[in-house]
């Protein structure tokens, strides 16, 4: 019984690399015959779904897995020097591959979007911030948005912009940074540079802290959740 389970394990996860592979290599002939694509990197939006293989996600867990950030077939497959970014945010109205819709170019870059997604602008919630002026801090579902005349500087010796989600009745207050893992789209005259936020469950205040690169705290400010409001933005 023990091998015949490990034999149909492991078939399992060799079945699930294949589908991977297969996705890969679609996506990529697909692609290629995108309109102003002239090769080099890409950002893929959302996971492929579940592969419902007996075993789950144990032994199927996908690379193309919504959450994860960082897609390294391309680089086996096609010798790529960077990995994929994967985001939770689509800056285009768009329908799961293998939809006519799933790719396009926007700002220059291309997207794949392997699940369906309206454009993130349309759940955008903004309010102004008092330390940085004519930008704009946002939430998203699963986002945070710093929005401004350009992109956020996110480089090793830039200041830190960083985020604290203070949820009613409870002591602690995750925290997230604006980092070299976030990713600029530019929205017309205006750049939205995207980072994950923490799920909140009641959302009281976002307390915003800009650090100079020895830490040294420049500014910082409480926003209400209730100060958040639409953004009408064209994506």
């Amino acid at each position: 019984v023990t091998a015949m389970t490990a034999s149909a394990f492991w078939s399992d996860t060799a079945r699930a690399g294949q589908r991977d592979v297969e996705l890969a290599r679609a996506i990529y002939a697909r692609l290629a015959t995108l309109p102003g694509y002239q090769g080099g990197a890409f950002r893929l939006v959302g996971g492929a779904p579940d592969s419902g293989l007996s075993w789950g996600t144990l032994a199927s867990w996908s690379s193309f897995h919504g959450g994860n950030p960082t897609i390294g077939i391309f680089r086996e497959l096609y010798g790529q020097p960077d990995y994929v970014a994967s985001l939770p945010a689509s800056p285009r109205a768009c329908h799961g591959f293998p939809a006519a819709d799933a790719t396009f170019l926007h700002g220059g870059i291309a997207y794949v979007c392997l699940e369906d997604f309206a454009p993130f602008t349309d759940a955008l919630r903004c309010a102004p911030l008092a330390g940085a002026a004519g930008a704009e801090l946002c939430l998203g579902p699963r986002i945070m948005v710093h929005l401004g005349a350009t992109c956020l500087a996110t480089g090793a010796t830039d200041p830190d912009l960083a985020v604290g989600f203070r949820d009613a009745g409870r002591a602690h207050a995750p925290e997230r940074n604006f980092s070299v893992a976030s990713f600029p789209v530019r929205l017309g005259a205006r750049c939205a540079t995207i980072a994950l936020a923490p799920q909140t469950r009641d959302l009281s205040a976002l307390v915003v802290t800009l650090s100079a690169p020895d830490g040294t705290m420049l500014w910082t400010e409480e926003i209400a959740a209730g100060d958040l409001g639409p953004q009408a933005l064209a994506p």
